[in-house]
């Protein structure tokens, strides 16, 4: 069975619905000449299937167990989709999709000679970042509307815990930082996708309200 999906199926990085575009920390003016650089994130994997053509994604996950990141992962509500190069040539030769709580839903596979994805069974053993995916998630709160920024899979801080959830947009990389643990975001870093600082925003304690912030440390590679 053929696979059809789109970019717009993937992921909806809009997040905040309800949320006014000028109050929203996600909602910044582009990059100015005197923005920061921080160090840009790892390599991305591009998704193609037939006519259709989008970026899945950072690699993050290291889906064969040989210790290289080779997948991109997108989280929806009701998937989790795994955009694996298996050759390293930054294009997806394999897309697995479970449901949130590791179920496999469907895996395809490239025919190199077509550009078309096509089912097949799922001929390794299901690795631990499909069948037990990360169960930490960072809620972002704006003005009192909150929705799920992601699973915590960074380490920001570099004290040897992740505390970062990352949304890959078209236009900029959007890291949500929850500093004290507590399950909410407490900073927002948007930087553009080649790692230019765009902007940085701290929660004010005890409130939903955001305000902008010197970034005073680098982001390490993802």
């Amino acid at each position: 069975m053929d696979t059809d999906f789109g970019h717009d199926d993937a992921m909806d990085v809009g997040g905040a619905a309800g949320v006014a575009s000028g109050d929203d920390p996600t909602v910044s003016p582009d990059a100015g000449p005197d923005a920061g650089s921080i160090d840009p994130p790892g390599e991305h994997v591009e998704m193609e299937n037939g006519s259709t053509h989008y970026d899945a994604g950072v690699l993050g996950a290291d889906v064969d167990g040989d210790g290289h990141p080779d997948s991109a992962v997108i989280r929806t509500p009701k998937q989790i989709e795994y955009y694996t190069d298996t050759d390293g040539d930054g294009r997806a030769d394999e897309l697995t999709i479970t449901t949130p709580d590791g179920h496999l839903i469907s895996h395809t596979e490239l025919d190199p000679r077509t550009g078309v994805f096509h089912e097949t069974p799922y001929h390794a053993q299901a690795p631990e970042a499909v069948t037990h995916p990360p169960e930490r998630h960072v809620e972002m709160d704006v003005h009192g509307h909150q929705y799920d920024a992601g699973a915590v899979d960074l380490d920001s801080d570099g004290d040897g815990r992740p505390d970062t959830a990352v949304i890959v947009a078209p236009h900029q990389i959007e890291y949500y930082t929850d500093a004290d643990g507590d399950g909410k975001a407490d900073e927002l870093t948007i930087t553009t996708p080649d790692g230019h600082l765009i902007s940085h925003t701290e929660r004010e304690p005890g409130t939903s309200t955001w305000v902008e912030t010197p970034l005073d440390h680098e982001l390490p590679d993802r």
